[in-house]
């Protein structure tokens, strides 16, 4: 009996010191909270600290394809409308990667807005057709002294706000290019930061040579929505030129003497007011400047197209 007992004394003392199943322990309140908070100091533990070095060499693989000097050599733009700084990617007539670097000396800083600046969206769109005009003035048929206009632009999209300090990475490709009249199109997108600013869905632009004053001045009226003269080229939509199916006979200006047939209208052979010339009426004029407007982009999808 006395063994008996000393065993069984000995079999509850070790049964102490056995720890409980996994299921049955419950942590308490205490040692729950102080591992939540644990994990909440390791969550927002600050990085490790990164020396000048360190961060400046997170560019070192970006090479500069065209330096700013390169650019002034290409771009008649100078400071300061002047918004590529440098070309970091290129491929000859398909698309270039450049980059803006924004800074607060810029001058229309100080008007938008004094209190929070930020980088008009326009201008974000004229650097992106800077760098499309880069591309385009190296094109077969450019010539040194040639100006790249910017004619249009469809589908702007803005992302995000451009403040100074911002590093604008900026991507154009061109999509069509019609060598014969200069024009072409292309799509552009910036980043900042990874992350998109804005975007173009289409944007059109041409250049011309010194002196041809004439085509310039197409261009702008290119911008201005109609194009008064190029009606002839057969643009859909032309409501001048030759009349057909009226029963008129041959033009008015086949007549001998160049004399347009016109007749008085509701007078017969009495006289009174002389014809009026309406709107619809074709006077057989070749001066361009009698036909109709035509829509811009009739003419320059044709070009294009």
């Amino acid at each position: 009996m006395m063994k008996l007992a000393l065993l069984a004394t000995l079999a509850s003392t070790a049964a102490a010191f056995v720890a409980p199943p996994q299921s049955a322990r419950i942590p308490t309140p205490a040692f729950a909270e102080a591992v939540a908070e644990a994990e909440a100091e390791a969550e927002v533990a600050p990085a490790p600290s990164r020396s000048a070095e360190e961060i400046s060499a997170l560019t070192s693989s970006v090479k500069t394809i065209f330096s700013l000097e390169d650019i002034n050599g290409i771009l008649p733009h100078r400071y300061p409308f002047l918004l590529v700084d440098k070309v970091v990617e290129y491929e000859q007539g398909k698309r270039a990667v450049g980059i803006k670097s924004v800074t607060l000396n810029e001058p229309h800083f100080t008007g938008h807005f004094p209190d929070r600046p930020i980088m008009p969206g326009v201008l974000q769109v004229e650097a992106l057709a800077q760098l499309a005009g880069i591309v385009c003035l190296q094109m077969e048929g450019a010539e040194p002294g040639a100006v790249f206009f910017f004619a249009g632009v469809d589908g702007v999209k803005w992302k995000k706000p451009v403040v100074p300090g911002d590093s604008l990475v900026m991507e154009v490709e061109i999509k069509k290019w019609n060598k014969r009249f200069g024009i072409a199109t292309a799509t552009g997108r910036a980043y900042v930061d990874g992350e998109m600013a804005v975007e173009l869905g289409e944007m059109l632009g041409t250049w011309t040579f010194p002196g041809e004053s004439r085509f310039v001045m197409l261009v702008f009226r290119f911008a201005l929505g109609t194009v008064p003269g190029i009606a002839r080229t057969g643009a859909p939509g032309r409501r001048g030129g030759r009349k057909r199916g009226r029963g008129r006979g041959p033009s008015p200006k086949a007549r001998p003497g160049g004399t347009p047939r016109r007749e008085a209208r509701g007078t017969g052979s009495s006289g009174g007011s002389p014809p009026t010339a309406s709107p619809d009426d074709d006077c057989g004029s070749d001066d361009p400047s009698d036909d109709p407007p035509v829509p811009a982009f009739l003419v320059v999808n044709k070009f294009v197209r």
